[in-house]
């Protein structure tokens, strides 16, 4: 099924088009006719009728989580989506069952709790699936990134340094200068970070 994203700024014999996103992923700009007359129902990927059917009858194409799932797609799988090199560029991919269906997606990962929860991969270096794909707030996502810290405080691990500073009763910025140290001091003896993911 294909899904109007917006309208193209270029006309094709002064015909309007427009940006359109399939089940697929895939990214694909279709003449407005061909959408009104229903010829155009997929990019041409090859999605079988099945699929087609499947995604148009289970009444979730509006809903957050169903843009989630075609967004996902789309980063991972569409050369042409920004942010394809984050994704798609260095190997991350969606599964067979959840590419293939939406209903799948929904089975595994349920409704989403509430809006200020959005979708978050436990090992960023891993694509998405069940096991490696959860709803977490802004704040444990931001615990997750591909630039996270883990700060060792005396032999103990957190996974931030709001967490440590928390947990130790200081500030942040001295969690941060007991492990990078100060300008003219080394870290704090049993003190350090490391990044949770290595390049």
């Amino acid at each position: 099924m294909i899904v109007v994203v917006s309208e193209n700024p270029e006309r094709q014999h002064k015909k309007i088009r427009w940006n359109c996103i399939c089940d697929c992923g895939n990214l694909t700009v279709i003449n407005g006719g061909s959408l009104k007359s229903g010829l155009s129902r997929s990019c041409g990927c090859g999605v079988s009728s099945s699929n087609i059917e499947r995604c148009t009858t289970h009444g979730m194409t509006g809903t957050t989580e169903f843009s989630i799932w075609k967004n996902m797609l789309s980063r991972c799988h569409n050369q042409d989506n920004p942010g394809y090199s984050n994704y798609g560029g260095r190997g991350i991919e969606v599964c067979d069952e959840w590419r293939d269906s939406f209903e799948n997606f929904y089975r595994d990962m349920g409704a989403r709790p509430s809006i200020k929860y959005t979708m978050d991969r436990r090992d960023n270096d891993l694509g998405y699936n069940k096991e490696n794909c959860r709803w977490a707030t802004r704040f444990e996502q931001s615990k997750n990134t591909r630039r996270s810290k883990i700060w060792v405080i005396d032999g103990v691990e957190f996974e931030s340094s709001t967490e440590a500073a928390k947990e130790l009763g200081v500030s942040s910025a001295t969690i941060s200068r007991w492990c990078s140290g100060y300008s003219d001091k080394p870290p704090r003896e049993n003190c350090s970070s490391f990044f949770k993911y290595q390049e």
